[in-house]
């Protein structure tokens, strides 16, 4: 994640006249409080190790994947379990809920996963 944020911000210095260049220079990235590890299925939450569930580590790993793509329940529901699954749309909340509480600061006010009121979640930089 964070090698794609310094990618990027290469690119957009590349075609910034010089005086602009030196005015960027100036802005640093702040660090990621998530480190994800997709192979090793890992995820470390400010430099420490989180345990989380099968169901847990595949719906950080899809909302992840997708930054800002808005998932509703249903589609989440279908990532997770399949789309014969009977799993009541609500079971998401309760994961959401449980990985708030891991990965979040302040569960109260998330800063990673985000509420699309009427819709789902989304997963925010």
């Amino acid at each position: 994640m964070k090698a794609r944020i310094q990618a990027l911000l290469r690119r957009f210095k590349q075609v910034l006249p010089p005086e602009e260049q030196i005015i960027q220079q100036a802005v640093t990235v702040p660090p990621m409080d998530l480190n994800i590890n997709l192979e090793k299925r890992t995820l470390y939450v400010r430099g420490e190790s989180v345990d989380m569930t099968f169901s847990e580590f595949e719906l950080i790993r899809l909302l992840y994947e997708h930054p800002e793509r808005v998932y509703r329940r249903e589609d989440l529901i279908n990532a997770l379990r399949g789309f014969d699954s009977y799993v009541n749309d609500r079971a998401i909340d309760v994961h959401i809920t449980n990985l708030r509480r891991k990965i979040e600061a302040n569960p109260k006010e998330p800063k990673y996963i985000k509420t699309v009121w009427g819709v789902g979640y989304k997963f925010v930089l």
